[in-house]
């Protein structure tokens, strides 16, 4: 065998080396916390508790949506459970998708011949306001339909109608909107063979299955959501001016870590995507990749143009935000006339950046923010009752959005407690509430603590409350509250049913299936 160490060998060994620089860059902020500011990531980890509750024990509580779109990432969280605790399942999954993200622009690069540079650019993304909300089927779903458009761009076939059918399939699997966005492109890449109408018929057959699924269960989420006091419709929030303004743009496709960080790395990625027009603008219809350029347009229009809510998904527009980035960066040529070792400098410059000020305010974040929250969970029972979550401090100095949200729901992930809220009230989840169930206690506690009463809080064993030292000096004061961690701004208190009449004579409803 003659092996040859020319230029395809050097190329093929520049994709290998800057994918596995992007990868290993993009892991160490884990290694900065236990806990990753994704706001519904310890959400999803109580799904296989609830799983496990469903299945065993309470199955007239519970039920399954085994077909429901999304399901894939429990999928993963199964299989990694398997061999790590539970405590460093979140952590792997979320590694998992920035490991997926990467490997899929770095194919799409090497396939389609586009600069390794702008791939470990577009790479960056991963870390986008998705991931830091915690919607990591969403994120699953954007790694899988790279995948799935390098798949349509091969000539059709038996085998690869079967492929079509497979991806659709993993893409329903992952998100209900990558499907959509999946059967979309099929549709429109069928066209290409016209007036061949056998072949369009082939490859648009491929939707028939999946968009049955599909369907169904968009009409059996709008029923659900019809039953509820929930806006199910298209909602349009911003308009596509306000869309385009520079701080919109930035949070779009980042949106994760405060500070100048995030404007700094976009003007970079900027610079970039300017230098590159520039300086190929002479040859820029032979150097642009055409097919990636459409898509990003196709993303970008959606971006732009789709309503900002529906079905109660937030952020829809802005969500297809990053990925019509990393397209155009992978359609763009490389900067022209600039040193290759410059251009893979530059790249590697701006990823050790971002990489290190990312780490930073993660680790600030936990040490800072998240002060008793390992010990107010340590000092929850294993197979707890119910436990109310109350979050007083509702943003982060460091992290944009609402991290703290969902954090209460790791008593429910790791020590097996019942929650004032869960993603099972949605019926849009792997494992939901069985028709009938109501909760007795005031709605909108993990939004708004402030609206808790006696009688509420009565209704649960714990309370696991994030606030500052005088909320909780307020707290400790009530008769009915024994505090179990006195230390941080995170700490558990038990609630003492029996310490005055108010309390005694109120009824004890959490975890209970609660009918009309």
């Amino acid at each position: 065998m003659n092996l040859s160490f020319g230029r395809p060998f050097m190329t093929y060994t520049k994709y290998t080396l800057l994918m596995l620089v992007a990868g290993i860059c993009l892991s160490l902020p884990f290694l900065a916390t236990s806990y990753p500011p994704a706001t519904d990531l310890p959400q999803h980890l109580s799904q296989l508790h609830l799983l496990d509750q469903a299945l065993n024990a309470r199955p007239g509580v519970y039920e399954v949506n085994w077909l429901a779109p999304g399901n894939l990432i429990y999928l993963l969280l199964f299989l990694i459970e398997l061999v790590v605790p539970i405590e460093w399942a979140g952590r792997l999954l979320a590694l998992f998708i920035v490991i997926a993200w990467v490997g899929s622009i770095f194919c799409v690069a090497r396939a389609r011949n586009r600069p390794a540079e702008s791939a470990l650019l577009a790479s960056l993304l991963v870390f986008n306001f998705c991931f830091y909300w915690g919607f990591l089927n969403f994120q699953l779903g954007a790694a899988l339909f790279l995948l799935f458009f390098l798949q349509l761009l091969r000539p059709l076939s038996v085998r690869g109608w079967w492929a079509n059918l497979g991806w659709l399939l993993l893409l329903y699997a992952s998100h209900s909107f990558w499907f959509l966005a999946g059967g979309a492109v099929l549709a429109f890449s069928a066209f290409r063979d016209w007036p061949d109408f056998r072949q369009i018929a082939l490859r648009l057959s491929a939707i028939i299955l999946p968009g049955l699924l599909a369907a169904a269960w968009f009409v059996a989420i709008e029923q659900e959501r019809a039953a509820t006091a929930v806006n199910a419709s298209l909602q349009w929030l911003t308009t596509p001016g306000e869309r385009l303004l520079p701080g919109y743009l930035v949070d779009a496709v980042f949106g994760g870590v405060q500070g100048s960080l995030e404007p700094f790395v976009a003007a970079c990625i900027v610079c970039w995507l300017l230098l590159a027009l520039v300086t190929n603008r002479g040859n820029l219809h032979a150097s642009v990749d055409q097919p990636l350029f459409l898509l990003a347009c196709f993303f970008a229009a959606i971006a732009f143009l789709a309503p900002d809510r529906y079905l109660n998904s937030i952020f829809l527009a802005r969500r297809f935000t990053p990925m019509a980035v990393v397209l155009l960066l992978l359609a763009l040529p490389a900067p022209a006339r600039v040193n290759a070792w410059l251009r893979g400098g530059y790249s590697v410059a701006v990823l050790l950046l971002f990489v290190t000020g990312t780490a930073f305010s993660w680790q600030k974040y936990e040490r800072s923010e998240l002060t008793g929250f390992k010990e107010a969970l340590g000092a929850i029972p294993a197979g707890a009752g119910g436990l109310l979550g109350l979050e007083y401090i509702k943003e982060s100095s460091y992290i944009k959005g609402r991290p703290f949200l969902q954090l209460f729901s790791y008593a429910q992930a790791y020590r097996g407690a019942e929650l004032n809220f869960s993603f099972a009230e949605h019926g849009s989840s792997l494992v939901s509430y069985a028709p009938g169930w109501r909760s007795s206690w005031t709605g909108g506690l993990e939004w708004y603590p402030e609206r808790v009463t006696a009688g509420d809080l009565c209704q649960f064993d714990y309370v696991l409350i994030n606030a500052e030292s005088a909320a909780h000096d307020h707290y400790a004061g009530l008769p009915y509250l024994r505090a179990l961690t006195q230390e941080g701004r995170w700490r558990l208190y038990a609630v003492q049913r029996n310490a005055s009449p108010e309390m005694s004579a109120q009824p004890v409803a959490c975890g209970r299936r609660l009918t009309d």
